[in-house]
Protein backbone atom coordinates (compact mmCIF):
# COMPACT_ATOMS: atom_id res chain seq x y z
CA UNK A 1 0.00 0.00 0.00
CA UNK A 2 1.24 3.48 -1.10
CA UNK A 3 2.17 5.24 2.24
CA UNK A 4 -0.16 8.35 1.61
CA UNK A 5 -2.82 6.07 1.42
CA UNK A 6 -1.36 4.32 4.45
CA UNK A 7 -1.56 7.56 6.50
CA UNK A 8 -4.78 8.41 5.04
CA UNK A 9 -6.26 5.28 6.29
CA UNK A 10 -4.95 5.46 9.93
CA UNK A 11 -6.71 8.92 10.46
CA UNK A 12 -9.83 7.76 9.18
CA UNK A 13 -9.26 4.50 11.45
CA UNK A 14 -8.58 6.93 14.60
CA UNK A 15 -11.17 8.59 13.52
CA UNK A 16 -13.65 5.78 13.65
CA UNK A 17 -12.53 5.42 17.59
CA UNK A 18 -14.46 8.27 18.51
CA UNK A 19 -17.52 8.68 15.72
CA UNK A 20 -20.08 6.35 15.40
CA UNK A 21 -21.11 5.29 12.14
CA UNK A 22 -24.10 7.43 10.44
CA UNK A 23 -26.76 5.77 9.21
CA UNK A 24 -30.33 6.19 8.22
CA UNK A 25 -31.92 3.59 9.65
CA UNK A 26 -29.58 3.88 12.93
CA UNK A 27 -31.87 2.59 15.75
CA UNK A 28 -30.18 -0.22 17.55
CA UNK A 29 -26.61 -1.83 18.01
CA UNK A 30 -27.86 -4.56 15.49
CA UNK A 31 -27.93 -1.92 12.58
CA UNK A 32 -25.70 -2.59 10.12
CA UNK A 33 -26.37 -0.82 6.51
CA UNK A 34 -25.98 2.58 5.41
CA UNK A 35 -26.19 4.26 1.85
CA UNK A 36 -22.99 5.62 0.10
CA UNK A 37 -23.14 3.56 -2.74
CA UNK A 38 -25.93 2.94 -4.14
CA UNK A 39 -26.82 1.25 -7.70
CA UNK A 40 -27.42 3.39 -10.08
CA UNK A 41 -31.19 4.23 -9.94
CA UNK A 42 -33.43 2.11 -12.69
CA UNK A 43 -35.91 4.81 -13.57
CA UNK A 44 -39.13 4.80 -15.52
CA UNK A 45 -41.23 7.63 -17.02
CA UNK A 46 -43.79 5.47 -19.04
CA UNK A 47 -43.34 8.07 -22.40
CA UNK A 48 -42.61 4.72 -24.16
CA UNK A 49 -45.95 3.28 -24.23
CA UNK A 50 -44.31 -0.27 -22.57
CA UNK A 51 -45.13 -1.41 -19.09
CA UNK A 52 -42.06 -2.50 -17.72
CA UNK A 53 -41.68 -6.02 -16.66
CA UNK A 54 -41.27 -5.35 -13.01
CA UNK A 55 -45.49 -4.84 -13.37
CA UNK A 56 -46.77 -8.04 -12.38
CA UNK A 57 -50.66 -9.10 -11.18
CA UNK A 58 -50.57 -11.82 -8.12
CA UNK A 59 -53.58 -13.88 -8.65
CA UNK A 60 -55.09 -13.06 -5.11
CA UNK A 61 -58.49 -11.96 -5.15
CA UNK A 62 -58.58 -8.55 -4.54
CA UNK A 63 -55.19 -8.19 -6.84
CA UNK A 64 -56.23 -9.70 -10.02
CA UNK A 65 -58.97 -7.29 -10.87
CA UNK A 66 -56.59 -3.85 -10.70
CA UNK A 67 -56.66 -2.33 -14.17
CA UNK A 68 -53.78 -0.56 -15.30
CA UNK A 69 -54.22 1.72 -18.42
CA UNK A 70 -51.57 4.57 -20.25
CA UNK A 71 -53.61 7.88 -20.14
CA UNK A 72 -53.52 9.82 -23.24
CA UNK A 73 -50.09 11.75 -24.33
CA UNK A 74 -50.10 15.04 -23.53
CA UNK A 75 -46.96 17.26 -24.90
CA UNK A 76 -44.74 14.28 -24.83
CA UNK A 77 -45.78 13.33 -21.25
CA UNK A 78 -48.02 10.47 -20.37
CA UNK A 79 -48.60 8.35 -17.00
CA UNK A 80 -50.20 5.32 -15.90
CA UNK A 81 -53.75 4.82 -14.54
CA UNK A 82 -54.90 2.44 -12.00
CA UNK A 83 -58.75 1.44 -11.26
CA UNK A 84 -60.61 -0.94 -10.08
CA UNK A 85 -61.36 -3.42 -13.50
CA UNK A 86 -64.39 -5.18 -12.68
CA UNK A 87 -67.48 -3.23 -11.04
CA UNK A 88 -68.95 -6.53 -9.67
CA UNK A 89 -65.69 -7.02 -7.56
CA UNK A 90 -66.43 -7.19 -3.70
CA UNK A 91 -62.86 -6.21 -2.71
CA UNK A 92 -60.76 -3.33 -3.81
CA UNK A 93 -59.24 -3.36 -7.17
CA UNK A 94 -55.68 -3.94 -6.89
CA UNK A 95 -52.39 -3.75 -9.54
CA UNK A 96 -49.36 -4.86 -7.48
CA UNK A 97 -46.08 -3.73 -8.55
CA UNK A 98 -43.13 -6.58 -7.62
CA UNK A 99 -39.64 -4.74 -6.91
CA UNK A 100 -36.82 -6.24 -7.54
CA UNK A 101 -35.65 -8.83 -4.48
CA UNK A 102 -33.35 -6.74 -2.31
CA UNK A 103 -31.92 -7.59 0.95
CA UNK A 104 -29.94 -4.10 1.55
CA UNK A 105 -31.84 -0.90 1.93
CA UNK A 106 -33.90 0.60 -1.11
CA UNK A 107 -35.39 3.43 -1.79
CA UNK A 108 -38.57 3.89 -4.11
CA UNK A 109 -40.01 7.47 -5.94
CA UNK A 110 -42.60 7.58 -8.07
CA UNK A 111 -45.20 10.90 -8.42
CA UNK A 112 -48.91 10.59 -8.12
CA UNK A 113 -52.23 12.26 -8.59
CA UNK A 114 -55.46 11.75 -7.01
CA UNK A 115 -58.50 12.66 -9.31
CA UNK A 116 -61.40 13.60 -7.22
CA UNK A 117 -63.60 10.98 -6.43
CA UNK A 118 -67.25 10.06 -5.07
CA UNK A 119 -67.24 8.49 -1.66
CA UNK A 120 -69.83 5.94 -1.15
CA UNK A 121 -69.28 5.65 2.55
CA UNK A 122 -66.89 6.13 5.85
CA UNK A 123 -63.78 4.41 4.68
CA UNK A 124 -65.41 2.86 1.00
CA UNK A 125 -63.80 3.83 -1.90
CA UNK A 126 -60.27 5.29 -0.76
CA UNK A 127 -57.73 4.37 -2.85
CA UNK A 128 -54.32 3.52 -1.53
CA UNK A 129 -50.86 2.64 -1.98
CA UNK A 130 -49.50 -0.25 -0.34
CA UNK A 131 -46.03 -1.45 0.66
CA UNK A 132 -45.48 -4.89 0.94
CA UNK A 133 -42.58 -6.39 2.84
CA UNK A 134 -42.44 -10.13 2.35
CA UNK A 135 -40.60 -13.43 2.73
CA UNK A 136 -40.60 -14.66 -1.39
CA UNK A 137 -41.55 -18.09 -0.63
CA UNK A 138 -42.49 -18.96 -4.23
CA UNK A 139 -38.99 -18.70 -5.79
CA UNK A 140 -39.56 -18.23 -9.48
CA UNK A 141 -42.91 -16.71 -9.74
CA UNK A 142 -43.18 -13.31 -10.50
CA UNK A 143 -45.29 -11.43 -8.20
CA UNK A 144 -46.55 -14.08 -5.45
CA UNK A 145 -46.83 -12.30 -2.14
CA UNK A 146 -45.74 -15.21 -0.52
CA UNK A 147 -45.89 -15.01 3.35
CA UNK A 148 -46.25 -11.24 3.04
CA UNK A 149 -48.48 -8.62 4.29
CA UNK A 150 -49.75 -5.40 4.20
CA UNK A 151 -46.99 -3.45 5.64
CA UNK A 152 -47.75 -0.02 5.27
CA UNK A 153 -51.03 2.23 3.48
CA UNK A 154 -50.66 5.33 2.30
CA UNK A 155 -54.46 6.54 1.91
CA UNK A 156 -55.89 9.09 0.33
CA UNK A 157 -59.21 9.70 2.07
CA UNK A 158 -61.40 12.70 1.92
CA UNK A 159 -61.67 14.86 4.88
CA UNK A 160 -64.86 16.58 6.22
CA UNK A 161 -64.10 19.25 4.30
CA UNK A 162 -63.98 17.63 1.35
CA UNK A 163 -59.85 17.64 0.95
CA UNK A 164 -57.74 15.43 0.39
CA UNK A 165 -56.25 13.67 3.49
CA UNK A 166 -52.76 11.84 3.30
CA UNK A 167 -52.01 9.53 5.92
CA UNK A 168 -49.21 6.62 6.74
CA UNK A 169 -51.62 3.80 8.22
CA UNK A 170 -49.92 1.21 9.92
CA UNK A 171 -51.79 -1.65 11.69
CA UNK A 172 -54.69 -0.16 10.89
CA UNK A 173 -53.70 3.41 12.54
CA UNK A 174 -52.64 6.56 11.12
CA UNK A 175 -49.01 7.55 11.97
CA UNK A 176 -49.56 10.58 14.30
CA UNK A 177 -47.90 13.80 14.05
CA UNK A 178 -47.23 14.06 10.34
CA UNK A 179 -49.32 14.92 6.70
CA UNK A 180 -51.56 16.78 8.95
CA UNK A 181 -52.45 19.17 6.27
CA UNK A 182 -54.71 18.06 3.13
CA UNK A 183 -53.71 18.55 -0.25
CA UNK A 184 -55.41 18.83 -3.21
CA UNK A 185 -56.79 16.55 -5.75
CA UNK A 186 -55.91 16.90 -9.48
CA UNK A 187 -52.67 17.39 -8.38
CA UNK A 188 -49.34 15.94 -8.84
CA UNK A 189 -46.81 14.87 -6.02
CA UNK A 190 -44.08 12.93 -5.21
CA UNK A 191 -43.41 10.17 -2.61
CA UNK A 192 -40.51 8.25 -1.72
CA UNK A 193 -40.33 5.79 0.41
CA UNK A 194 -37.04 4.31 1.86
CA UNK A 195 -37.26 0.45 3.33
CA UNK A 196 -35.26 -1.95 4.68
CA UNK A 197 -36.58 -5.21 4.10
CA UNK A 198 -34.96 -7.18 6.68
CA UNK A 199 -35.37 -5.39 9.36
CA UNK A 200 -39.51 -4.31 8.30
CA UNK A 201 -38.37 -0.59 8.73
CA UNK A 202 -39.97 2.20 6.09
CA UNK A 203 -39.33 6.03 6.40
CA UNK A 204 -42.15 8.08 4.00
CA UNK A 205 -41.48 11.48 2.95
CA UNK A 206 -43.78 13.53 0.55
CA UNK A 207 -43.13 16.42 -1.95
CA UNK A 208 -44.47 19.15 -3.43
CA UNK A 209 -44.13 19.59 -7.60
CA UNK A 210 -41.20 21.89 -7.88
CA UNK A 211 -39.76 19.23 -5.31
CA UNK A 212 -39.67 20.96 -1.71
CA UNK A 213 -40.41 18.54 0.89
CA UNK A 214 -43.75 18.87 2.68
CA UNK A 215 -43.08 16.19 5.15
CA UNK A 216 -41.76 12.96 6.22
CA UNK A 217 -41.90 10.12 8.75
CA UNK A 218 -39.71 9.22 11.10
CA UNK A 219 -38.71 5.32 10.86
CA UNK A 220 -41.25 3.01 11.26
CA UNK A 221 -41.48 -0.78 12.47
CA UNK A 222 -43.97 -1.56 9.96
CA UNK A 223 -44.31 -5.36 10.95
CA UNK A 224 -48.12 -6.19 12.60
CA UNK A 225 -49.39 -9.24 14.35
CA UNK A 226 -49.75 -11.11 10.64
CA UNK A 227 -45.73 -11.81 10.95
CA UNK A 228 -42.57 -11.93 13.31
CA UNK A 229 -39.74 -9.51 12.79
CA UNK A 230 -38.06 -12.44 14.27
CA UNK A 231 -38.02 -13.93 10.97
CA UNK A 232 -35.73 -12.17 8.62
CA UNK A 233 -37.81 -12.34 4.94
CA UNK A 234 -35.72 -13.02 1.64
CA UNK A 235 -36.12 -9.25 0.71
CA UNK A 236 -38.76 -8.80 -1.24
CA UNK A 237 -40.51 -5.29 -2.02
CA UNK A 238 -43.50 -4.56 -3.20
CA UNK A 239 -46.07 -2.08 -3.89
CA UNK A 240 -49.93 -2.09 -4.34
CA UNK A 241 -52.57 0.55 -6.20
CA UNK A 242 -55.98 -0.01 -4.57
CA UNK A 243 -59.04 1.71 -6.00
CA UNK A 244 -62.64 0.80 -6.58
CA UNK A 245 -65.44 0.11 -4.10
CA UNK A 246 -65.43 -2.61 -1.25
CA UNK A 247 -68.90 -2.36 -2.42
CA UNK A 248 -70.08 -4.45 -5.87
CA UNK A 249 -72.29 -3.25 -8.38
CA UNK A 250 -71.29 0.70 -7.74
CA UNK A 251 -71.50 2.85 -11.38
CA UNK A 252 -68.09 3.72 -13.12
CA UNK A 253 -68.26 7.30 -11.77
CA UNK A 254 -67.76 6.02 -8.26
CA UNK A 255 -64.42 4.72 -9.15
CA UNK A 256 -61.47 5.87 -7.50
CA UNK A 257 -58.05 5.71 -9.27
CA UNK A 258 -54.70 6.71 -8.91
CA UNK A 259 -52.42 8.33 -11.53
CA UNK A 260 -48.14 7.59 -11.07
CA UNK A 261 -45.64 8.75 -13.35
CA UNK A 262 -41.57 8.79 -12.83
CA UNK A 263 -41.07 5.62 -11.06
CA UNK A 264 -37.91 5.24 -9.57
CA UNK A 265 -36.03 2.29 -7.38
CA UNK A 266 -32.58 2.49 -6.05
CA UNK A 267 -31.14 -0.12 -4.04
CA UNK A 268 -27.36 -0.35 -2.50
CA UNK A 269 -24.68 -2.32 -4.16
CA UNK A 270 -23.52 -4.41 -0.91
CA UNK A 271 -25.47 -5.77 1.87
CA UNK A 272 -24.35 -7.49 5.19
CA UNK A 273 -25.85 -10.16 7.10
CA UNK A 274 -24.23 -8.40 10.53
CA UNK A 275 -21.34 -6.50 11.25
CA UNK A 276 -17.87 -7.46 11.30
CA UNK A 277 -17.04 -10.53 13.55
CA UNK A 278 -13.66 -10.34 15.84
CA UNK A 279 -12.58 -13.17 17.33
CA UNK A 280 -9.19 -14.28 19.23
CA UNK A 281 -7.24 -17.61 18.55
CA UNK A 282 -4.11 -18.04 20.42
CA UNK A 283 -1.55 -14.79 19.18
CA UNK A 284 -3.91 -13.52 16.05
CA UNK A 285 -6.33 -11.87 15.89
CA UNK A 286 -8.77 -12.08 13.09
CA UNK A 287 -11.77 -10.14 11.73
CA UNK A 288 -14.28 -11.42 9.25
CA UNK A 289 -17.88 -10.46 7.28
CA UNK A 290 -20.21 -11.76 5.10
CA UNK A 291 -20.49 -9.40 1.90
CA UNK A 292 -23.09 -9.68 -0.53
CA UNK A 293 -23.27 -8.62 -3.93
CA UNK A 294 -26.56 -6.89 -4.86
CA UNK A 295 -25.53 -6.33 -8.45
CA UNK A 296 -25.71 -8.70 -11.99
CA UNK A 297 -21.98 -7.49 -12.37
CA UNK A 298 -18.58 -9.08 -11.02
CA UNK A 299 -17.20 -6.72 -7.90
CA UNK A 300 -14.84 -6.01 -5.57
CA UNK A 301 -15.95 -5.95 -1.77
CA UNK A 302 -15.42 -3.35 0.58
CA UNK A 303 -12.55 -2.73 2.16
CA UNK A 304 -11.99 -4.81 5.77
CA UNK A 305 -9.86 -3.06 8.28
CA UNK A 306 -8.73 -4.52 11.51
CA UNK A 307 -7.61 -2.44 13.74
CA UNK A 308 -5.18 -2.95 17.13
CA UNK A 309 -4.59 -0.43 19.73
CA UNK A 310 -2.56 -0.13 22.92
CA UNK A 311 -3.88 0.02 26.76
CA UNK A 312 -3.72 4.22 25.90
CA UNK A 313 -5.42 3.73 22.56
CA UNK A 314 -2.41 4.01 20.01
CA UNK A 315 -2.12 2.43 16.61
CA UNK A 316 -0.45 -0.62 16.86
CA UNK A 317 -1.33 -2.70 14.30
CA UNK A 318 -3.52 -2.88 11.20
CA UNK A 319 -4.43 -4.99 8.09
CA UNK A 320 -6.69 -4.04 4.97
CA UNK A 321 -8.29 -7.01 2.46
CA UNK A 322 -9.48 -4.58 -0.03
CA UNK A 323 -8.88 -6.77 -2.84
CA UNK A 324 -11.87 -9.94 -2.00
CA UNK A 325 -13.92 -10.39 -5.29
CA UNK A 326 -17.50 -11.33 -5.40
CA UNK A 327 -19.02 -13.01 -8.12
CA UNK A 328 -21.94 -11.46 -10.06
CA UNK A 329 -25.39 -12.17 -8.43
CA UNK A 330 -27.77 -13.71 -11.40
CA UNK A 331 -29.80 -11.23 -12.99
CA UNK A 332 -32.70 -12.63 -12.68
CA UNK A 333 -34.19 -11.00 -15.63
CA UNK A 334 -37.45 -9.06 -16.08
CA UNK A 335 -40.49 -10.06 -17.05
CA UNK A 336 -42.19 -8.71 -20.16
CA UNK A 337 -45.73 -9.91 -18.90
CA UNK A 338 -47.60 -10.11 -15.73
CA UNK A 339 -47.94 -13.56 -13.55
CA UNK A 340 -45.06 -14.93 -15.17
CA UNK A 341 -41.77 -16.40 -13.52
CA UNK A 342 -38.61 -14.72 -13.85
CA UNK A 343 -36.76 -15.66 -16.78
CA UNK A 344 -33.61 -16.42 -14.79
CA UNK A 345 -35.34 -17.87 -11.37
CA UNK A 346 -35.35 -16.76 -8.24
CA UNK A 347 -31.14 -15.54 -7.33
CA UNK A 348 -29.95 -15.13 -3.85
CA UNK A 349 -27.21 -12.68 -3.70
CA UNK A 350 -23.76 -13.44 -4.25
CA UNK A 351 -21.36 -13.87 -1.21
CA UNK A 352 -17.70 -13.47 -0.09
CA UNK A 353 -16.19 -13.71 3.61
CA UNK A 354 -13.62 -11.22 3.26
CA UNK A 355 -11.12 -11.70 6.58
CA UNK A 356 -8.14 -9.53 7.99
CA UNK A 357 -5.77 -11.25 10.08
CA UNK A 358 -2.81 -9.88 12.64
CA UNK A 359 -0.46 -11.17 15.38
CA UNK A 360 -1.93 -9.34 18.63
CA UNK A 361 1.89 -7.99 19.71
CA UNK A 362 1.40 -4.99 22.21
CA UNK A 363 -2.90 -4.80 21.76
CA UNK A 364 -4.77 -4.45 24.19
CA UNK A 365 -7.69 -4.26 22.14
CA UNK A 366 -8.89 -4.34 18.72
CA UNK A 367 -11.69 -3.30 16.35
CA UNK A 368 -12.93 -4.00 12.81
CA UNK A 369 -14.45 -1.46 10.03
CA UNK A 370 -15.72 -1.74 6.68
CA UNK A 371 -15.21 1.29 4.38
CA UNK A 372 -15.77 1.53 0.92
CA UNK A 373 -11.86 1.49 -0.10
CA UNK A 374 -8.90 2.87 0.71
CA UNK A 375 -8.00 4.97 -2.38
CA UNK A 376 -11.15 7.29 -3.00
CA UNK A 377 -13.96 7.51 -0.82
CA UNK A 378 -13.46 5.71 2.34
CA UNK A 379 -16.47 5.80 3.68
CA UNK A 380 -18.02 3.63 6.10
CA UNK A 381 -20.14 0.53 5.00
CA UNK A 382 -21.36 -0.74 8.58
CA UNK A 383 -20.84 0.28 12.21
CA UNK A 384 -18.06 -0.70 13.53
CA UNK A 385 -17.75 -4.15 15.28
CA UNK A 386 -17.62 -4.90 18.81
CA UNK A 387 -14.63 -3.82 20.39
CA UNK A 388 -12.45 -7.07 21.49
CA UNK A 389 -10.45 -6.95 24.45
CA UNK A 390 -6.97 -9.06 23.56
CA UNK A 391 -6.48 -11.51 26.65
CA UNK A 392 -2.85 -11.22 28.68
Amino acid sequence: MKKSNLARLICMVLALTVLLTANVFAIGTDQVSVIYDPVSSITYDFNDGAVPGLFALPTSNNAKYGKMTFSEEVEGDRYLIFEDGNLNNKGQGRTDYSIQVCHAPMSIEYDFCIPEYTKTAAGDNIPAMILFITNYSSPGVKGTQGSGKTAMSLTCDKDENGDLKFSVVVSGAAIEGVFEDPLSFDTWYRVKIDAHAEKYQAVVSLYDSSGELIDKTGTITVANSTYSTDVTPDGFVGLSFATGSQTANVSAEEQSKIYIDNFTFTRERFSFSSKPAISQDGDEITASVVVRNEIAEETTAPALILALFDAKGKLVGISVNDSEPIAARTDPGLPTTTNVAWPNGFALPAEATVTCTLPKGDAATASAYLWTDVDTGMQPYCVVSDILTVSE
